[in-house]
């Protein structure tokens, strides 16, 4: 997704606070970098600095015209890394919500609704996020058509100056 994430509090009902951040100088993504998926969650998240595009998607299976992409489920391995495992389940999925998302904008994800974040190469954007209550279902992500069964990856870790300077910059510290 390009991403790093801050963890900062869960509330008494469940709900995780988190940052999400994409620096001007930092893009880290799995490879291949498949980035339309749905949560496990809701996700209500606002833009603290920055845009982002934010597109969600609506299943299309009728329409031949839009290429099928294959689900896989996101989990994480018992050794920390985290896996994308194939369904084989097939999936049409077609633009519904195409939008640039601006500085002190608010905008949802609902449970199951697939989406893709994208920040520009050259941009950068930060978003607090209230992330609800994990149901049963694994997050899934849409991925190509013949790709392995299983991917494996691990996540950068981030260098803690890096994380200073993108919190100054948006005026979160000083």
């Amino acid at each position: 997704m390009g991403f790093f994430r801050v963890d900062l509090f869960a509330d008494d009902e469940g709900r995780r606070f988190v940052v999400h951040c994409w620096p001007r100088e930092f893009r880290s993504t799995q490879d291949p970098a498949w980035t339309v998926h749905c949560h496990a969650w809701p996700v209500e998240s606002m833009i603290l600095t920055g845009r982002l595009r934010d597109t969600q998607f609506v299943h299309e299976a009728a329409d031949e015209r839009i290429p099928p992409g294959v689900l896989y489920l996101a989990g994480s391995a018992p050794d920390g890394m985290s896996e994308l495992k194939r369904t084989g389940e097939a999936v049409r999925l077609a633009g519904s919500v195409d939008a640039y998302r601006e500085e002190r904008e608010f905008y949802e994800i609902g449970l199951d609704a697939f989406h893709e974040s994208v920040v520009g190469a050259r941009g950068h954007c930060m978003t607090l996020a209230r992330i609800g209550r994990r149901k049963v279902q694994p997050a899934r992500v849409v991925g190509e058509p013949g790709a392995p069964a299983l991917l494996r990856y691990h996540h950068e870790a981030v260098a803690r100056q890096l994380l200073r300077d993108e919190f100054r910059a948006a005026g979160l510290t000083t």
